[in-house]
């Protein structure tokens, strides 16, 4: 009997020592990972052919971001820096410099079949040319020039642009809710207005500096506040951005998993590559770095604790681009003191796991991602996202995002086709110690869908070329995304939303947005047969002088 109660316990044992064998080597994998990171970290700030200009950042959702994906896409650009955002002025300008030069040299070759494919990139890259004309300027790209205009040491825009968004909610059944990805905006029901002043100002390629003051206005509210600001100085290839920004990391266009403009801009200091760099191993392609330390709010269950991050970007060709990220909440106050050795054993995810409070552990996320064009109109990209675990492959419950981008759909020009799908599970954006969980005043950081969720989205857009005196072109597009809230519970909440919009690209810099929105809920903040539903009319304008 004892022998036979042995070889049970045997037996019961041998694969949870088989786990522990794959959790070493995971974790050994890992940690060379993380030597490779700290490698390519500090190779990144010191290997560099020339000294970097300082340049302001693009905000997230900056048209331009479509138009050089779509530039790489189609072989005419460099990808690396496109899913670390937001990437700078001078990084758009070097990704049009070197699309201007492969077709000078004909490095890309168009079949004469793809006519309306070549229209639509020319028009494409005479926006991005004019958009960016004083950085290519300064490059030397002498096709930007216009009647021969010398580069300056001196730029600035006192108002670039000028930004309204007048957006009319029907929200009586909801209640105040979250405009996704709308850097933290809730919507109150009625009359919601906000207005930002763009300004900023760059001097002798080291310092730049960029302030962003908003004002709002909603039922019985109103609010004046900087949205965005911060001072930036650049040397050699090292960046040092301090103030309030937004970060959005990974290829996803309508999520992300670990870090989006979900929730309001971040207070930070962070240190990148001022631009992609190529190490000595030539082959492993070019390499983008990001760091950075961000203090959260104060009403959270230890106020003004930190959240950090590290992000390594490389192509190792023309056509993929792959990321690794991680993002941990650690300190603030009523936990223990930091000391430096703390810090490296966050950098490197010990104690993770720990439940007790008395020790320093910290909420930590990481992920893996790719962005693959192929076809020259096709692109496929996906991150794979672990959530309190050493790395994503270890753990139990991943989430995960996967996407598809087609442009020119059918050969027909500006007609674009874009599908996303991301999932998780209940341990999300959720902490034993940090119960406050993964937000920033109250905001998810991460997809905007939460934890226990599923999203999918899908859009279509086509671009109409107009090129007359007072209007330049005009976007129509549609949209339909379902998200399941609670999935895993006994009665999850469905949410379907359509939308319809137009965009209105006006001469001089200039444009306008129209989109009707409608959402229904059924089980209702996870009530069984509850309904409720909003209605959205939202009216943009961007001005620039």
């Amino acid at each position: 009997m004892v022998q036979k109660t042995a070889n049970i316990t045997r037996h019961c044992e041998e694969p949870r020592r088989g786990d522990e064998a794959n959790s070493l080597l995971a974790r050994r994998l890992l940690r060379a990972l993380r030597a490779l990171a700290m490698t390519v970290f500090v190779l990144g700030i010191s290997v560099c052919p020339a000294f970097a200009e300082s340049s302001v950042n693009i905000p997230v959702h900056h048209w331009a971001y479509d138009a050089l994906d779509t530039l790489a896409i189609n072989g005419l650009a460099d990808s690396c820096g496109l899913t670390t955002k937001p990437i700078t002025r001078m990084d758009a300008a070097r990704m049009i410099e070197t699309a201007i030069y492969r077709i000078q040299d004909k490095k890309v070759e168009f079949s004469p079949f793809n006519e309306n494919r070549i229209s639509r990139l020319e028009d494409m890259l005479d926006k991005l040319i004019k958009e960016f004309r004083p950085e290519l300027l300064e490059l030397g790209v002498t096709s930007a020039a216009e009647n021969d205009a010398p580069a300056k040491n001196l730029r600035f825009k006192l108002a670039d642009p000028i930004y309204t968004q007048s957006i009319y909610a029907n929200v009586k059944k909801t209640g105040d809710m979250l405009y996704e990805n709308q850097r933290g905006l809730h919507l109150k029901d009625g009359l919601n207005y906000k207005m930002r002043i763009a300004g900023w100002v760059e001097y002798d390629n080291f310092l730049a500096i960029a302030l962003e003051p908003a004002i709002k206005f909603a039922k019985d509210t109103k609010d004046f506040y900087i949205e965005t600001g911060y001072v930036k100085l650049s040397y050699w290839n090292i960046e040092i951005e301090a103030g309030r920004d937004t970060l959005w990391w990974g290829p996803g266009y309508h999520g992300s998993m670990l870090l989006s403009d979900n929730t309001y801009p971040l207070d930070l200091v962070k240190i990148k590559s001022a631009h992609p760099f190529m190490l000595p191993w030539e082959k492993l392609g070019k390499w983008n770095v990001d760091f950075f330390v961000a203090q959260l709010d104060k009403k959270r269950d230890y106020p003004r604790a930190n959240l950090g991050g590290l992000r390594l970007e490389c192509a190792p060709y023309d056509r993929l681009t792959l990321g690794f990220s991680r993002t941990a909440i650690f300190g603030g106050e009523g936990r223990p003191h930091l000391g430096v050795k703390n810090y490296w054993d966050i950098f490197w995810a010990r104690g993770e796991l720990s439940q007790d409070v008395s020790k320093n552990a910290s909420n930590q996320l990481s992920s893996v991602d790719f962005k693959l064009n192929i076809f020259d109109n096709l692109q496929f990209y996906g991150e794979w996202a672990g959530e309190d675990k050493f790395a994503p492959w270890e753990n139990e419950s991943p989430g995960f995002l996967a996407g598809l981008f087609v442009s020119d759909l059918f050969n027909m020009r500006s007609l674009d086709y874009r599908m996303e799908y991301a999932r998780n599970d209940a341990a999300w954006y959720t902490h034993g110690i940090y119960t406050t969980g993964y937000k920033y005043k109250g905001n998810i950081i991460g997809h905007h869908m939460g934890g226990d969720a599923q999203d999918l989205f899908m859009r279509i857009s086509r671009n109409f070329s107009e090129n007359q005196d007072y209007f330049e072109s005009f976007t129509l597009g549609g949209e339909f995304d379902y998200e399941q809230h609670g999935r895993t519970l006994a009665y999850p909440e469905d949410k379907y939303e359509v939308a319809i919009d137009g965009i209105f690209y006006l001469s001089g810099s200039k444009s306008a947005r129209l989109m009707l929105k409608r959402q229904e809920y059924r089980n209702f903040e996870n009530v069984s047969g509850t309904k409720a539903y909003n209605n959205i009319f939202e009216a943009e304008a961007n001005i620039k002088f």
